[in-house]
């Protein structure tokens, strides 16, 4: 939802309500509003609001890895998996990786749908990437849920 209003005209509070009840998500600030029948919130001038309803809550995200040690060249493979309420929407999760330095590496950073509520990542390794714990950081854009998980890269023989 979005609030188009000319410059100098006061924010204005919005009230939805749907015929049943259900699990309301806030997706921008991955925060979970409670289950409702009504929303009420105060839309900024210009501000956009994205909500999410779901006939379940989502109690969090585990992240887990299929090897704790890859060899420099092959591929670490990282499982998502939401907690909560099945049978499971089709939901997107978002992962980021870490090298272990503690920066991130924008090229190993995806997006996958779940089937089930889970979802599986391949995290290919070049051969020259640095030898240490490496570390991926798995969110569902829904309901903001966040899990980790770590493995390691093995030094170059």
């Amino acid at each position: 939802m979005r609030r188009n209003v000319f410059k100098g005209l006061p924010t204005g509070m919005l009230r939805i309500r749907w015929p049943t009840a259900a699990h309301l998500y806030d997706v921008r600030a991955g925060k979970y509003l409670g289950e409702a029948r009504e929303w009420q919130g105060d839309l900024p001038q210009g501000g956009l609001t994205i909500l999410a309803r779901l006939p379940y809550r989502v109690e969090g995200l585990t992240a887990t890895v299929e090897a704790p040690a890859v060899a420099p060249g092959t591929a670490a493979v990282v499982r998502a998996t939401l907690k909560g309420g099945a049978p499971w929407a089709r939901h997107a999760i978002h992962m980021d990786v870490a090298r272990p330095d503690g920066t991130v590496a924008p090229v190993y950073a995806l997006n996958q749908w779940t089937t089930d509520g889970t979802c599986r990542f391949t995290v290919p390794h070049a051969l020259n990437d640095p030898a240490g714990v490496w570390r991926a950081t798995v969110r569902d854009v829904l309901s903001g849920a966040c899990g980790t998980a770590s493995w390691r890269v093995a030094a170059r023989p």
